[in-house]
């Protein structure tokens, strides 16, 4: 055997082994290589031996440090070539044959990196994929934009769904367009940039015959199937007021049944187009269906089917036009009262919990801490001045609903990320938001005169609850409202009394809310700004001037007061008021106060309304609001 301890330490640089790696580019190469390398294994034999994962550690160890390594071992080579090159050089060290060790080690340090890094890169690559298009690195990496997205996923129907399956789907090309994004995406974390909320609809959304469709075929959907919604009053007894229907859900394969029902929209046996001229794709005037039987274009402009689409962002219609929310849904607080009065944890005998809890979730905050510290305080002040009996003795099962409720707000609401129901409708259904109105409200019209239809009876029947010698049945029936709404209010749609905040009182100022604030000297712009009454607030009802059958305008209600105040001075004051009104909605512009005031109807308390567009230090309030 050789006697290493005897090399001769003369021996011509260009014959030693590993020569050309004796510069100081190899040796820092080298020295990054194996730290991050060490650094590397380390993380490894963490995260698999003592079961540790953590979002910001796996960034480590799936995509900052294997390109790290690399750059080592890629330092180290162009070190060993421009270091062969330097002793290639005539006055260098090699000479002829002297320098083939040095060569040889050259080719093996070559061999043994690729034999190194092929399955180092292999499986870092791999597992860095994997672990990108997990729901870890797309819910917790990026903590702050991602909470309000990821939160409502971890309670959604598709929670056991990946994120890239439904915004990557299979195939390369889609593969490429989302890491393209997601860098984007990253970087607009990483300099707070990003969008608050984070914008909905995403535009380059993979269409979902090619994702949602994949589990959810509409073509194997038919018949119907009842539904029970569960719905408590905002009064004192938060009374149940069980609403059941038959959801006709439909949908069918036209080779072997009859096509019918909600899912009737998004077969591939025809094609319904829309164009929508809004970003939440809440305004839709025009649409075209194309069936078997032809094409009909529908449009709510006046304009004649033949003419040009409006500008808008024209789509062809499937599942995510209606199940926009699938995964990430920011539930009302009327719905999450409802749910929790349903499922008996909030207490049904503590006297208005739906109203007050639904009221103060539905307040805006500035930050989740101060939204927390409200509530509570809020409902605590509630019981304590309206019912001290009931702060009282109850105070235990009160602190528990006060906590539900507070939880229910954290998982739904994100005052930091200014992302709500509100900024995030829904469109199924239509009780909080347009919904299926946005196209079938009978204004919809072709020029043959046919409309889509705003019968609910298409999609739905609703179901009357009766008991019949003992036994509770389910009858079909229409749907009674809880007060009556009177004729003026017959055609109009769920979402413009219900926001999602408590269910609105059975009376004209329980859904007038603005008429009524300003009625009473209220402007919610300006909390801070009061006024006189009007002069006949509390004295008389709304329908002692309006009737329910229509609505009046601003130069029908002059004829109106006639009727009472025949005093030619009155009058006069009344039109010199109506003028200079005017004049104040002129200068106000298109602004806040103008659209706030011009909802509550001026002609309910015309001296405020003036107070509230006539001054410049008003003005000057809100604008700096």
């Amino acid at each position: 055997m050789a006697d290493h301890s005897q090399r001769n330490p003369e021996r011509p640089i260009g014959q030693r082994r590993f020569a050309y790696f004796r510069n100081t580019l190899s040796g820092v190469g080298l020295a990054i290589a194996l730290v991050a390398g060490a650094f590397h294994l380390s993380l490894f034999a963490l995260e698999y031996s003592r079961g540790v994962h953590n979002p910001y550690l796996n960034i480590w160890f799936h995509i900052l440090i294997p390109p790290v390594v690399v750059a080592g071992f890629a330092l180290a080579g162009i070190g060993a070539l421009r270091e062969r090159r330097r002793l290639k050089a005539p006055g260098g060290a090699a000479r002829g044959p002297t320098g083939a060790s040095a060569r040889k080690g050259l080719v093996l340090g070559g061999a043994l990196s690729v034999v190194l890094l092929l399955p180092f890169l292999a499986l870092t690559t791999y597992s860095g994929h994997e672990f990108t298009d997990s729901v870890e690195f797309c819910g917790k990496v990026c903590h702050v934009p991602m909470q309000p997205v990821y939160t409502a996923y971890q309670v959604s129907p598709h929670a056991r769904v990946s994120c890239s399956s439904c915004h990557i789907g299979e195939g390369a090309s889609w593969f490429v367009r989302s890491k393209l994004s997601g860098t984007r995406q990253v970087f607009a974390a990483i300099f707070d940039s990003f969008d608050r909320p984070i914008a909905t609809p995403i535009r380059n959304l993979r269409p979902a015959r090619e994702t949602c469709e994949r589990c959810h075929w509409p073509e194997k959907f038919f018949g119907s199937r009842v539904v029970d919604l569960p719905h408590y009053a905002s009064d004192e007894e938060n009374t149940r007021r069980p609403l059941s229907m038959v959801l006709k859900t439909g949908g069918g394969d036209p080779r072997t049944t009859e096509v019918r029902g909600i899912h009737w929209h998004f077969l591939a046996s025809h094609e319904t187009e829309y164009v929508a001229t809004d970003e939440k794709r809440l305004e839709i005037p025009w649409v075209k269906v194309t069936t078997e039987s032809g094409v009909r274009i529908y449009r709510s402009d006046g304009l004649p089917a033949d003419a040009p689409p409006p500008a808008g962002e024209r789509r062809r219609m499937d599942c995510l036009d209606c199940h926009n929310r699938p995964s990430h849904n920011y539930r009302t607080p009327d719905e999450l009262t409802n749910v929790l009065f349903s499922h008996g944890l909030l207490d049904a005998s503590l006297p208005y919990l739906k109203r007050e809890a639904a009221r103060l979730m539905a307040q805006p905050y500035e930050d989740t801490p101060s939204a927390v510290a409200a509530i509570t305080q809020g409902l605590e002040e509630f019981y304590r001045e309206n019912y001290p009996e009931v702060a009282a003795s109850r105070a235990e099962e009160l602190a528990r609903c006060t906590e539900l409720v507070v939880d229910a707000f954290r998982n739904n609401v994100f005052p930091e990320m200014r992302t709500d129901w509100r900024t995030h409708p829904d469109h199924i259904g239509h009780k909080y938001f347009p919904g299926c109105f946005r196209c079938h409200d009978d204004g919809h019209v072709a020029d043959d005169g046919t409309a889509i239809s705003r019968d609910c009876g298409l999609c739905h029947e609703f179901m009357e609850h009766k008991e019949e010698e003992g036994t509770q049945l389910l009858v079909r029936g229409g749907y009674n409202h809880p007060f009556e709404l009177g004729t003026a209010h017959e055609g109009l749609n769920c979402h413009a009394c219900h926001d999602g905040g408590p269910t609105p009182a059975a009376s004209c100022e329980g859904c007038h809310r603005e008429v009524a604030d300003l009625q009473a000297g209220r402007f919610a712009p300006l909390p801070e700004l009061s006024g006189a009454p009007h002069p006949h607030k509390g004295e008389l009802e709304c329908t002692d001037c309006h009737e329910e059958s229509r609505r009046f305008t601003a130069e029908e209600i002059v004829p109106q007061c006639m009727e009472c105040h025949d005093e030619e001075e009155h009058i006069e004051t009344v039109r010199r008021l109506l003028d200079e009104l005017e004049e104040a909605r002129r200068e106000a512009g298109d602004s806040i106060l103008r659209e706030g005031v011009d909802r509550a109807g001026p002609i309910h308390n015309l001296e405020f309304a003036l107070k509230i567009l006539g001054g410049d230090t008003v003005r000057s309030e809100s604008d700096t609001d």
